[in-house]
């Protein structure tokens, strides 16, 4: 669904855990308007993942975040913990 119809996520990646309990995704999106469009086109398959299998959703963010998607993140996963970038290597990496 993502690489169908989103045009500005990067990634999209799933990790799960040794014994399958627990999974993991992390996502990279062009701007903000990345994560809302994203959010439009999953919608209704997030919320029967949700329905019948998770619980426990947690979302953080590395960078900043603008009102609205505050908004979004309060509404579809109780709020959001924020990261602010303090210091890296002088290489950036290519995504």
């Amino acid at each position: 669904m993502t690489r169908e119809q989103d045009t500005h996520t990067l990634r999209c990646d799933w990790f799960i855990n040794e014994d399958g309990t627990e999974c993991e995704v992390h996502e990279a999106y062009l701007s903000g308007q990345g994560v809302i469009e994203h959010n439009t086109h999953v919608m209704d398959a997030r919320a029967i993942l949700f329905e019948k299998y998770a619980y426990d959703h947690r979302m953080t963010v590395f960078g900043e975040v603008s009102q609205e998607l505050r908004e979004l993140f309060n509404k579809h996963a109780g709020g959001v913990a924020v990261y602010s970038f303090l210091q890296g290597l002088e290489t950036p990496v290519a995504v």
